[in-house]
């Protein structure tokens, strides 16, 4: 007799479950769910910000435009960006103004303030249709849509409307 014969057979343990799943994989999931989700959020946001400078930068390439459409094209963009109340009212020399303060320090320069301006004043008149030039126009304009809408711009400007507006309120409630 052989006492290797009497030995039973190994039996393997049951294999381990992998589930349940540890705390651990549970908050690496949810940690990837919530960043993509705020990744496509942000994307989301930044191309529905972006979508109306799209649309004038492509409208403004043709460059068939009288200078009446673009600074149509220029007056749609504002009111896309800022409160309609304050942007409609504005037009010529206060609509410049508004334009130029949305610039930073170093495109304020006087080509761009004279095109802008030149471009404000003549809007109306007959013969203004005759004798500009557009190209620096649309140049002039593409330069303030690339530069002055930003995001810390708009909010910024948008706050210190609001500001005015606010005390504006203040002072015919007092009054």
């Amino acid at each position: 007799m052989d006492p290797l014969n009497q030995l039973k057979a190994i039996h393997m343990p049951t294999p381990v479950s992998n589930f349940p799943l540890a705390y651990g994989w549970w908050l690496l999931a949810a940690f990837i769910l919530l960043t993509t989700a705020l990744i496509i959020r942000h994307w989301l946001m930044a191309r529905r910000f972006n979508r109306a400078k799209k649309q004038a930068l492509t409208h403004l390439s043709n460059n068939q435009l009288s200078q009446q459409e673009i600074l149509e094209t220029l007056k749609w963009l504002c009111l896309q960006y800022f409160p309609r109340a304050e942007i409609a009212a504005l037009h010529g020399q206060q609509f410049g103004e508004f334009l130029t303060q949305l610039l930073p320090e170093q495109s304020q320069q006087a080509p761009f303030i004279q095109t802008i301006d030149h471009a404000l004043i003549t809007q109306y008149q007959l013969s203004s249709t005759e004798n500009t030039d557009n190209e620096a126009l649309t140049k002039a304009v593409t330069l303030w849509i690339k530069t002055a809408l930003t995001k810390k711009n708009i909010q910024t400007m948008n706050e210190r409307q609001q500001a005015v507006s606010g005390t504006l309120a203040v002072k015919e409630a007092q009054s």
